[in-house]
């Protein structure tokens, strides 16, 4: 790995990165939505809070909301590129190059849902702990398995993500502290994922912001809009790219 710099509305840290081909997500993703994290951030005071991770891969949001003041973060990422360091792992080790940053965070290699269990992050499979047997194992990456499919984010054929274990976020809201922003990047789980949520939104009321993945499910950006105002919610900038396959909205609390 190699150390680059990155910077945000004028604030510059440190990020570990791998540069064994060019465009390699551990700091393409630093670049990629960086005019959404400006935009999103940059009349909003970060100062003292707790910003929230769902689907945080190498840590773009979560570094960037500490540069800007965040006092906390807690980050989920628990997905990996067959052949490489878990990407927590790269996470972890970018915290590390910038102060007292890592005594900040807590980054957890599990994923979140509507409810505990386990979750195949290649292709949305749920297993309950009822379902699993005594030799189940949620690390295991088989090379052929029936009735899964490849991701269309993992680089080869044949290849199956981990197994992982899953719970609400609702799971952790007495140790979040104040919780101003959550950021839910969860690859077309959105919709359980914030059901998993809704004491967490209910009680702190936190600006939220959902990447749509409607390449997955045409209709899951309407869906999460309808599912957030039963919540409290109103969706108050939405921004589409590639040709509607991916949005992003920013909710916020109606009063």
């Amino acid at each position: 790995m190699t150390v680059k710099d990155v910077e945000i509305l004028g604030k510059s840290f440190k990020i570990h990165a791998f540069d064994n081909y060019e465009g390699h997500p551990s700091w393409y993703t630093y670049e990629d939505e960086k005019d959404l994290r400006e935009l999103f951030w940059k009349n909003c005071d970060l100062r003292g809070g707790t910003f929230l991770d769902c689907g945080a891969a190498f840590g773009a949001w979560s570094l960037s909301a500490l540069a800007l003041g965040a006092q906390r973060i807690m980050a989920w990422s628990p997905q990996w590129l067959p052949g490489e360091e878990a990407e927590a792992e790269v996470f972890v080790a970018s915290l590390k190059l910038n102060g007292d940053w890592g005594y900040r965070s807590t980054v957890y290699r599990s994923a979140l849902y509507d409810k505990p269990g386990y979750l195949n992050l290649g292709d949305g499979r749920y297993l309950s702990f009822k379902d699993v047997g005594d030799d189940f194992s949620p690390v295991k990456r088989p090379k052929e398995s029936p009735g899964t499919r490849t991701a269309p984010w993992m680089p080869s054929e044949g290849t199956d993500y981990l197994w992982s274990l899953v719970q609400p976020l609702d799971s952790w809201r007495q140790i979040m502290g104040d919780v101003r922003w959550i950021k839910f990047d969860v690859e077309g789980a959105e919709l359980e994922v914030i059901r998993g949520s809704r004491e967490v939104l209910k009680e702190y009321s936190p600006t939220v912001i959902v990447e749509h993945h409607n390449y997955m499910k045409r209709s899951l950006e309407q869906d999460t809009i309808t599912l957030m105002g039963e919540l409290g919610y109103t969706c108050i900038n939405l921004i589409s790219k590639s040709n509607g396959d991916l949005s992003h909205g920013i909710y916020r609390k109606v009063k």
